[in-house]
C-alpha cells in the first residue's frame, strides 16, 4: 500500500510538471489513515488533469476534468449492527482499499470582484468508487477506542452476517458505487496565506439512485457559506484573519454508504468530535476561526499558522439508514490548531479541542478533550 501511495504522488507531481497551456493539474482530495505511519502521512490521493482549450463563454473558464484516486483509508462506525442505535463501545473498525474516478464539466460565469477567478462556477459530474473492506491491522488489540476494555474485532466477528445499516459491507465486502453531482460555487473572496477578505458560497447536490448502484440509494445536499476579514497584516510577515463558516446538510436514502454520510456527519464538521458520529438527516454547524499566520520559513509560501476556533452545531431527524429519531442534539467545541501551511494548500499540524457540549465517542463519554493530526483548515 505504501508503494501505491508513492506511485500516486509521483504521478501527480509528473502531471503537475507536464501540464502546460490548455492542460493543467487538478487536485481532488488527500486523506490519512491512523494505522498508516500513525496518521502523519497521506494514505489516499485523488488528482488528475483538466483541459481548458475550448471556451463556451468568452472571458470565462470552461474546463473538462478527469481525476483518479486510490489509497488506504480507515473507518470507525458507531451504530449497533442490529438496532442501528448509536454505540459508545466496541465500534466497527476496518480499513478500505479505495479506487475512485471523477469526470467533471465546469463552466464559469461573470468575474469575481476580489480575484481573477470566475464569480460563479457550475460543475456537473459523474463519480465512481470501488471499495474493498479489509480487517484493521489492530484487530485483536485493545487500543482504548470508545468506552470499556474491548479488543478490536475483525469485520466478520463484528457483523456476524449482514446488516441493513452497513450496506457496503454485505456479501463479499466489495462495494462499487456511482453517483451524479451538481455543484454551484459563488466566489467573491481574496484568498492567500496572509490575507482573506470577502465571502464565498457553495451548494452541492449528490444523487446515487438504486439503478446506478447495487448496494446504495441516496441523496445528499450540502450548503456552505464562508466570510473572511483580515484584521491585521504587517508586510505579510504576520497577519490576523477572522473566518466564519456556516454549513447545512440534508442526507436521505434507504442505503446511504459510509463514504457519503461520513463527510456530512455533524461529528465530522464539529472539530474535536468524530467522523461517522451524529450522522442524522439534518445538520447545521457554525465554525469560527481566528487565524494567526507568521512569516515565511525560509521558503516563500511555507509559513507557521495558529488557528483558534469555536464550533457549534445542531443535528436532528433520523439516524442514517434507520427510522430511529435522534430527538435533536447540540454540539460545541473550542480549541487550537498549530500547523505549517504549505503554499496555502495543505496545513499540516496538530489539533487540540475541548468539548463544551456533546459526547466523545472516541475516548468515551467521560472525556471532554480530543487531539488529532490535521491536514487542512476547512474553508
Amino acid at each position: 500500500m505504501r508503494k501505491l501511495v508513492l506511485v500516486l504522488l509521483g504521478i501527480s507531481l509528473l502531471l503537475g510538471t507536464l501540464c502546460a497551456g490548455d492542460v493543467h493539474f487538478v487536485f481532488g482530495d488527500l486523506m490519512q489513515n491512523p494505522e498508516f505511519l500513525f496518521g502523519f502521512s497521506p494514505s489516499y490521493l485523488l488528482a488528475g488533469a483538466g483541459y481548458r482549450g475550448t471556451a463556451l463563454l468568452e472571458g470565462n473558464t470552461t474546463d473538462f476534468q478527469l481525476l483518479l484516486g486510490g489509497g488506504y483509508t480507515n473507518r470507525r462506525l458507531w451504530q449497533d449492527k442490529e438496532s442501528g442505535e448509536p454505540i459508545f463501545s466496541d465500534p466497527l473498525i476496518y480499513n478500505v482499499i479505495d479506487l475512485d474516478w471523477s469526470l467533471r464539466f465546469l463552466q464559469g460565469f461573470g468575474d469575481s470582484p476580489l480575484s481573477s477567478r470566475d464569480l460563479i462556477t457550475v460543475t456537473l459530474g459523474y463519480e465512481g468508487e470501488y471499495e474493498k473492506a479489509i480487517d484493521s491491522t489492530w484487530a485483536g488489540k485493545d487500543k482504548g477506542i470508545g468506552e470499556g476494555d474491548v479488543p478490536i474485532k475483525k469485520i466478520d466477528e463484528w457483523l456476524d452476517g449482514e446488516s441493513s445499516f452497513y450496506p457496503e459491507l454485505n456479501g463479499d465486502r466489495i462495494f462499487l458505487g456511482t453517483q451524479l453531482f451538481l455543484n454551484v460555487k459563488l466566489d467573491a473572496i481574496r484568498d492567500d496565506i496572509h490575507t482573506n477578505d470577502g465571502f464565498m458560497a457553495n451548494l452541492k447536490l449528490q444523487w446515487g439512485p438504486d439503478f446506478l448502484n447495487r448496494e446504495a440509494s441516496y441523496f445528499a445536499a450540502t450548503a456552505n457559506i464562508v466570510g473572511a476579514y483580515t484584521l491585521y497584516n504587517y508586510k505579510n510577515l504576520f497577519s490576523i484573519v477572522i473566518v466564519d463558516r456556516a454549513n447545512a446538510t440534508y442526507t436521505a436514502g434507504d442505503k446511504v454508504p459510509a463514504f457519503i454520510y461520513g463527510p456530512t456527519s455533524l461529528g465530522r464538521k464539529t472539530r474535536g468530535f468524530n467522523t461517522y458520529t451524529y450522522n442524522t438527516d439534518f445538520s447545521v454547524v457554525n465554525n469560527f476561526d481566528i487565524r494567526l499566520c507568521g512569516p515565511d520559513m525560509g521558503v516563500k509560501g511555507i509559513s507557521p499558522r495558529v488557528n483558534l476556533f469555536f464550533d457549534s452545531g445542531y443535528g436532528w431527524g433520523e439516524y442514517v439508514n434507520t427510522d430511529i429519531d435522534s430527538d435533536g442534539f447540540v454540539l460545541a467545541s473550542a480549541g487550537v490548531q498549530a500547523t505549517v501551511t504549505f503554499f496555502d494548500f495543505i496545513d499540516l499540524g496538530y489539533q487540540v479541542a475541548y468539548l463544551i457540549r456533546g459526547d466523545n465517542y472516541q475516548e468515551g463519554r467521560g472525556s471532554n478533550s480530543a487531539a488529532s493530526v490535521t491536514f487542512f483548515l476547512d474553508y
